[in-house]
């Protein structure tokens, strides 16, 4: 958490509302500093959720992109052992 923006909202809750003078005005004050902090900790969840979610997502596309590569590596791989077993010139297509 900033703790400078923290420090800009205690401002502006000074600046808006007088400095509490009474013990009810005090426990206000904290319960909505409290309640401001509740928020910001809950919008930092949700971020850090978000964040999560797209390295996830990038994480996901990566694998793809080498499962694609190696899902082509092995088709080739294939079609060049069946070109050897196929072709009469090999010496290891005759043995089998």
């Amino acid at each position: 958490m900033n703790p400078d923006r923290l420090e800009e909202h205690d401002e502006e809750l000074l600046m808006t509302n007088p400095p509490p003078t009474t013990i009810v005005e005090y426990r206000k004050a904290l319960r909505r500093r409290d309640m401001y902090i509740a928020k910001q900790k809950v919008m930092l969840a949700s971020l850090r959720k978000k964040s999560m979610r797209l390295r996830c997502t990038k994480e996901l596309h990566k694998l793809n992109i080498v499962q694609s590569s190696l899902i082509d590596m092995i088709m080739d791989l294939e079609n060049r052992t069946e070109g050897l077993r196929a072709s009469p010139n090999s010496s290891k297509a005759s043995k089998c």
